[in-house]
């Protein structure tokens, strides 16, 4: 009987726990930042829509209001945006690992699929068949679910920017 030289393996429950996870965490990030979104420009749309012409130090004490309350939002945007940015390089992470995984279960495949081809016992054949299907079914999980979480990753990276992109164009200089 041949020992096992099973290597870091994870369960394919664990790994669609973790994609599902890192789904939840990103939607949650990214609803938090569209909040701080709104904020910064209702912010910005209220500050320009003030007339101030009511006493100077009444006129001075808003303004000076709005722009700590524009600084605060900025800030909480800035900090959400790269609690995002962390999850977005765990999902890399993740996916690079998927891939590895994924190439070394096809060069298993291929390794299986060669021996196969030397088996005398049809019986045997049949097994290393088998464990071919296996193999390959392994494989299309790993790279189902590399390609779901880059899906993931590259629609909040997009949806990210746009949020940016608002943000900015109502950052004071």
């Amino acid at each position: 009987m041949v020992e096992r030289r099973i290597k870091e393996t994870r369960s394919r429950s664990d790994i669609t726990e973790n994609v599902d996870h890192t789904e939840a965490e990103i939607q949650e990030k990214t609803e938090i930042i569209e909040e701080k979104v709104c904020d910064v420009e209702t912010e910005y749309d209220t500050a320009e829509n003030l007339e101030l012409s009511g006493t100077t130090e009444g006129s001075e004490s808003v303004e000076q209001d709005i722009n700590e309350a524009q600084d605060v939002s900025n800030e909480e945007f800035t900090e959400q945006s790269n609690e995002l940015e962390q999850v977005h390089e765990e999902a890399e992470q993740n996916q690079n690992e998927l891939s590895e995984k994924a190439d070394s279960v096809s060069s298993d495949i291929e390794k299986i699929s060669d021996a196969a081809g030397r088996l005398n016992s049809e019986n045997a054949r049949e097994r290393f068949n088998e464990a071919d299907r296996a193999a390959q079914e392994d494989m299309e999980f790993l790279n189902e679910h590399k390609q779901k979480l880059e899906q993931i990753r590259q629609d909040s990276i997009n949806e990210h920017a746009q949020h940016e992109q608002r943000v900015n164009s109502h950052r004071r200089n």
